[in-house]
């Protein structure tokens, strides 16, 4: 026992060494739909045999080792079923400390007794070597990079290729009872009355059905290896003793002149009624995928368009009216200009210095959609990485430069909305990724609410792994995908 929990805290440690040492390095991730492994696992814990004996003694359980090897078969990401050849070896001792009775017992002159016997603590370990055959459902979850967590349940036959028994300390003595002459008779070794402590044999053997019940962690070691930690449980539904009125230990003194003493064991006597074979324990090993290994499905190309970068120099085409619009000139060097002398109704001329290049010029006006269009163009896609995991705004001036420049956009079109979309790489469920890329774009959002803008005029939702820039096939791709992204209406 003191083995199997230094090696549960060897586990444990090693555990929490790899969880830390996998923050910092985040490679890439075997993102398998499925396929077919093979695992071979040893282990050990608690094997034993429970049965009653009230009145007959006490038992103690003891402990045994497990070796396996074994297939899966994944049908996608989470689901599989499999099965394996499971070896493994029980132990229990009991001791007998009760006396036994025969009535009607004849001697070899056919004089009628009773035959006792005595069990002195007499220590009988069994011993069982078992080969089970088990067929199970399983289940496993990605929790990170290199982490996954699973498990599974069904049913299992358990052959036994061996059931021993030994006497390891104590002894039984036999007396006889002779009522005639109210006397026991013991110490007479020619009488068959004697002291004994040296017995062994075989009990029968059996094949059981039962349960498991198994958990697992499982460690990326390469894309198609992993380290395979786990506790397991199973549990057989036993056997029954068929002859009941078997004695531990018979004499076979029923007619004189035929002693033939058996000593039959507790698992074949009286003493045990029904026995159930119970393994709990932990183990450690490999699992290694073979043949092709299914990939999730990503598109070769960008599913979005790029977006074609503005052109700068825009000319506004500004219709004739009635009325006199307010006129704003840029870049204009100070020279003088000539009076506006033209009557009210029609356009003012203005006179500017020839200059090699065409100065931008801004009419105050009711806003067009082709203004907005052309205003903020170049934030219909924001693409900024983001760590793994991470749903916060890394402090850089570009990026505040950037939130800076939205916000002043839509001040000067407060008739605008903003439509946030984050996004992630195909790292985790469908559900997780989800609610990270919400988080991404309202922490968008909420930066710009801090740079004045009404929280109403900005709508936030998530595409999750859905929409990627890039196939998610390698690091770099997938800092990539992991954005927001903008699209400015009115």
């Amino acid at each position: 026992m003191k083995r199997f929990l230094l090696s549960v805290l060897m586990v444990v440690l090693a555990s929490y060494a790899s969880y830390a040492q996998n923050k910092k390095n985040k490679e890439e991730v075997n993102l398998c739909t499925g396929g077919h492994y093979l695992v071979f696992d040893v282990g050990g814990g608690l094997h034993t045999l429970v049965y009653n004996v009230d009145g007959y003694g006490s038992k103690k359980p003891g402990a045994g080792l497990m070796v396996r090897g074994g297939y899966r078969y994944f049908f996608n990401e989470n689901w599989g079923v499999g099965t394996e050849l499971n070896f493994k070896t029980f132990q229990t001792t009991y001791t007998a400390k009760f006396n036994q009775t025969i009535p009607d017992a004849v001697d070899e002159e056919g004089e009628k007794y009773e035959h006792r016997t005595y069990f002195n603590s007499m220590k009988e370990k069994q011993t069982q070597m078992v080969l089970s055959l088990p067929v199970a459902i399983y289940f496993q979850k990605r929790v990170n990079t290199k982490w996954k967590v699973g498990g599974g349940i069904g049913a299992i036959a358990q052959l036994e290729l061996s059931n021993k028994y030994k006497i390891n300390s104590g002894d039984l003595e036999t007396r006889g009872f002779y009522k005639r002459f109210n006397a026991e008779l013991y110490g007479m070794e020619p009488h068959h009355f004697f002291t004994e402590s040296d017995f062994s044999g075989d009990n029968e053997k059996r094949t059981v059905f039962g349960a498991l019940l198994e958990g697992n962690a499982l460690y990326r070691i390469t894309e198609r290896l992993s380290l395979d930690f786990g506790v397991y449980f199973t549990f057989g539904f036993g056997y029954k003793n068929d002859d009941d009125s078997r004695y531990l230990y018979d004499p076979d003194c029923m007619e004189g002149g035929s002693y033939k003493a058996q000593y039959n064991g507790a698992l074949g006597s009286l003493v045990v009624d029904r026995a159930l074979p119970i393994a709990i324990g932990g183990m450690a090993g490999i699992r290694y995928q073979f043949g092709k290994i299914k990939k999730k499905p990503v598109p070769e190309k960008p599913i979005d368009k790029p977006v074609e970068k503005p052109d700068t120099n825009v000319v506004v085409d500004v219709p004739v009216k009635d009325t006199v619009p307010t006129v704003v000139v840029n870049d204009i060097p100070e020279q003088p200009v000539v009076e506006d002398t033209t009557p009210k109704d029609s356009i003012p001329e203005v006179v500017v210095p020839k200059k090699d290049t065409v100065p931008t010029v801004v009419v105050n006006e009711p806003v067009k959609k082709e203004d907005v269009d052309v205003a903020i163009k170049k934030y219909t896609r924001v693409n900024v990485n983001f760590g793994f995991n991470d749903s916060y705004i890394k402090a850089r001036p570009d990026i505040a430069l950037m939130l800076d420049e939205i916000a002043d956009v839509m001040k000067r079109f407060p008739n605008t909305k903003l439509h946030v979309t984050g996004h992630t790489c195909n790292i985790g469920s469908l559900e997780q990724n989800m609610t990270l890329g919400q988080r991404r774009a309202e922490a968008f959002r909420n930066e710009l609410v801090k740079r004045g803008i009404d929280i109403s005029r900005i709508n936030c939702d998530s595409q999750a792994y859905l929409k990627p820039l890039y196939p998610n096939t390698t690091e770099a791709n997938r800092e990539k995908n992991r954005r927001v992204e903008f699209s400015l209406s009115e």
